[in-house]
């Protein structure tokens, strides 16, 4: 019976909110039934949260539609336009159906609010009359005849219930209301933080950097550029976000709270006539105002006269309702200048300049890259820049071996990350393939937390056949073996479970199981012992990854001796590093005669 009855009120106090997943605690005795397949393992665990979330509660969908009206905001700019408005109205428009939809559900819980203080003075007026007319057949014949609302004693206990429920929809609807613009909230948040980090992606990454550039509106003025490095970007994502988050959630009171006093007004102005208008007046100039004005008016009344207590409780009892709202509304006027400070800081990120992208060509040529061309990374000052530069032309067709080779610090990780799109091109041309993509197994090896095969498919298409073919390439077989749970051993973020050796395994399988077209070993094999490093090098890059072109950093001898093309540095590069006139601009030269085609032996 219990149940029933719980049941009946969690659907009345709580039918506003969405359903929550049900958690299942497993006992160790229970781990046994731990499914060995990872993939229907996952299903498993998304099937609690399967129908959780509706397009509206997505990143995805929410940082597409404000990205729709960001750029046809575009147009409506003027140059005297101020900075942070043009997010502002994108995100009042990309949210507008959310927030009518909270501040009316909070205007009503207002309005709701205020009808007690009436049905008390309606007790009052009631308690008076039966207490100086016991008898209701005279009560409101004589002296009475001109008070409308007298209600009989014995409706009190229905007042008084009526009362309580108002009073209890009230609570419920501030409750819904609150919820739904947190809601609101978190939509923002979600969606600026899509745009923000979608825009990240497409600049170039490094250590130091990501981008320094001045947006369009400040290119013409004086003072230094604006640095955009990742702490800054991850601050907007974080703070600045989580800033216009808290704004958005009560910027509504700023119409709610003006539309209810509104409302309210015809409900004093029954109680005190005209006298109500100046109660307002001065319960919207401040409280403090309000409290210092209040007592002397109240000292002054009551030295004139006793006030009738129907009038004077019910009305007190109104204010105090909509005391709460009006704090709220300050509250609201500062958080709109915190939410124009939060979207000015993210539009200037939005607004500045994207990065050049390297261009595509056709399909006979993995890599093209021109004479003099210049590729630089994202520099924090124009005295700390490094640039790659070609001089001469390099053409990689589909399928090639290509070995990087060159002392430590020469430059073969930065000729890595410029296949992989990571630099800037600055002039000349730099050309992938038509629809190439690449995996970089970059000289630290990044391993997220989670199981190793989780690590090696990344979110790929579990293909059974293909991942024990990868594993057993890169030497990985006989460490699985003895892992507990073997490839779906739980790891660490970093690598923690692994050793470096292991780790970097899993990092070149990563890349090898990938589909993409080329596939870049940055210095890996160097941490391995000689007989593994020569098994990832003829399974894995020689095997099954021959169909793909493959660009391997290294300075061992016997991995240049098995490429079709080696690559190495120039001879005097070295030599002439700390003879330039700004020992902080190195370039890396590829002079003609550098590339050296040879058979794969």
């Amino acid at each position: 019976m219990w149940s029933h009855t719980r049941w009946v009120f969690s659907m009345m106090l709580f039918s506003w909110a969405p359903p929550t997943p049900d958690t299942i605690k497993k006992d160790e005795e229970d781990e046994a039934d731990y499914t060995d397949t990872e993939e229907e393992y996952q299903k498993e665990d998304a099937s609690s949260f399967k129908g959780m979330l509706s397009d509206w509660q997505k990143a995805e969908p929410l940082g597409l539609q404000l990205s729709q009206c960001w750029h046809e905001s575009s147009g409506h700019s003027g140059k005297a336009q101020v900075r942070g408005r043009r997010l502002a109205f994108s995100l009042l428009q990309c949210l507008r159906s959310g927030l009518v939809l909270g501040g009316l559900i909070e205007l009503v819980a207002m309005l709701t609010a205020a009808i007690p203080p009436i049905i008390l003075r309606w007790l009052l007026v009631a308690l008076a009359d039966s207490t100086t007319n016991p008898d209701p057949a005279t009560s409101s014949s004589t002296q009475d005849a001109h008070k409308p609302h007298i209600i009989r004693i014995s409706h009190s206990y229905t007042l008084v219930a009526i009362m309580a429920v108002t009073q209890m929809a009230a609570g419920i609807l501030i409750n819904a209301s609150r919820y739904r613009l947190e809601g609101v909230g978190a939509q923002a948040k979600a969606a600026l933080t899509y745009m923000i980090m979608d825009k990240a992606f497409l600049a170039p990454s490094s250590s130091s950097a990501i981008n320094v550039i001045r947006s369009p509106h400040d290119r013409n003025k004086d003072g230094p550029e604006q640095t955009w490095n990742s702490g800054t970007v991850f601050n907007l994502a974080s703070v600045e976000a989580s800033r216009i988050e808290d704004c958005i959630s009560g910027i509504n009171a700023i119409w709610t709270v003006p539309a209810s006093f509104l409302l309210a007004i015809p409900m004093l102005a029954t109680n005190v006539d005209a006298s109500s208008l100046g109660g307002m007046v001065i319960l919207l100039l401040g409280l403090p105002v309000f409290t210092r004005v209040a007592l002397r008016i109240w000292n002054e009344q009551k030295a004139l006269s006793v006030p009738d207590p129907a009038k004077a409780f019910s009305s007190f009892a109104l204010f105090l309702a909509l005391k709460p709202h009006v704090n709220r509304a300050a509250q609201a006027a500062v958080q709109l200048q915190d939410l124009l400070v939060g979207c000015r800081a993210i539009e200037m990120w939005l607004e500045t300049e994207e990065p050049h992208q390297m261009r595509t060509i056709s399909a006979d040529w993995a890599v093209d890259v021109a004479q003099n061309t210049i590729l630089s990374w994202p520099a924090r000052s124009s005295a700390d820049d490094f640039h790659l530069s070609f001089n001469t032309q390099a053409q990689i067709m589909n399928g090639e071996l290509v070995a990087i080779c060159g002392r430590p610090g020469s430059g073969k990780s930065s000729l890595m990350h410029a296949i992989a799109s990571q630099m800037c091109l600055e002039t000349g041309s730099f050309e992938l393939g038509i629809g190439s993509k690449a995996a970089l197994a970059s000289q630290t090896p990044w391993i997220r937390q989670g199981t190793i095969r989780s690590n090696i498919t990344f979110d790929h298409k579990f293909d059974e056949a293909r991942y024990w073919k990868v594993i057993s390439s890169c030497a990985l077989m006989d460490d699985l073996e003895r892992m507990p749970r073997r490839d779906l051993t739980v790891v660490g973020a970093g690598g923690q479970g692994l050793s470096s050796g292991q780790a970097q395994r899993v990092n070149i399988a990563r890349a090898i199981y990938s589909d993409a077209d080329i596939v870049l070993v940055d210095d890996c094999l160097r941490n391995l012992d000689p007989s593994t490093s020569k098994t990832v090098f003829e399974y894995g890059l020689c095997g099954l990854a021959k169909d793909r072109t493959r660009f391997v950093a290294t300075n061992q001898a016997w991995v240049a001796r098995q490429s079709n093309l080696k690559t190495i540095s120039h001879p005097s590069w070295e030599k002439n590093l700390w003879k330039t006139p700004q020992p902080n601009n190195r370039k890396l030269s590829l002079p003609p005669g550098g590339l050296q085609r040879k058979p794969l032996l």
